[in-house]
């Protein structure tokens, strides 16, 4: 029986939406949470992925698997590469801004977090509010910033935003340690979760102790085919 099926129901179809390999060493590794930038687009079947950092998935069901090369090239203490997935939207549009004190900005389907930095462009208000700003939200489609505007010429723009700690996805999270000079291995991180439009997922590390050069790094083993530094394989539920 298949994932996800019921006893007496056919297996939900699958299908590979999109591979990448990247060769770009993120080494030594930095005790601060650092998304992962790839490079390199081979294999490309079909996932949107304009910036190096973010994977464009479109809406549906995905199944995640990250699979990095880590190495720590010097002695000294362990060191534990941490790894795991953030999800969530990065832009879109301001259709209205409020009259108000706060001010209210209408943003459809923002899925912005009380707490994260929004930045606002191409809004014409008294005061200028383009630029950054904490936000809070107020509903799916609405949220505030921390500013009494008095008139508003154009309410029509786009907001922008970095994905944070508040979009690290749950029980996402694993963990390798290297205990000992030149050890390498790979580590599978794998997740099934919905996406919704406009979503982009991320992949982040950290390490536990930046003195001992480890981290990310690909490897080119004598006489055989190179070892990329991550690999990811995205995987579409079709059923």
């Amino acid at each position: 029986m298949g994932y996800g099926a019921a006893q007496g129901q056919p297996s939900p179809a699958v299908a590979v939406f999109g591979q990448f390999s990247d060769s770009t060493s993120q080494k030594p590794g930095t005790t601060n949470p650092t998304v992962v930038a790839f490079n390199t687009d081979n294999e490309n079947e079909g996932i949107g992925h304009a910036r190096p950092e973010d994977f464009l998935t479109g809406e549906g069901v995905f199944a995640f698997l990250f699979q990095p090369q880590v190495e720590r090239t010097a002695g000294g203490a362990s060191m534990d590469f941490h790894a795991w997935m953030r999800k969530g939207r990065r832009d879109g549009t301001v259709s209205a801004v409020a009259v108000s004190n706060p001010a209210v900005i209408t943003a459809p389907n923002h899925r912005i977090q009380t707490g994260q930095m929004v930045t606002l462009s191409g809004l014409a208000t008294t005061p200028d509010i383009n630029g950054a700003h904490v936000a809070t939200s107020t509903g799916p489609n609405t949220f505030t910033i921390p500013v009494n505007v008095t008139a508003v010429t154009d309410g029509v723009g786009s907001w922008t935003r970095q994905l944070d700690v508040l979009d690290d996805a749950a029980n996402s999270n694993i963990e390798l340690t290297l205990q000992t000079q030149d050890q390498s291995d790979v580590i599978p991180l794998g997740m099934v979760t919905r996406m919704l439009a406009d979503d982009v997922v991320q992949f982040i590390q950290s390490v536990t102790n930046s003195g001992v050069g480890g981290g990310l790094v690909a490897l080119t083993p004598a006489g055989e085919p190179a070892i990329p530094s991550i690999i990811a394989t995205i995987i579409k539920h079709q059923g």
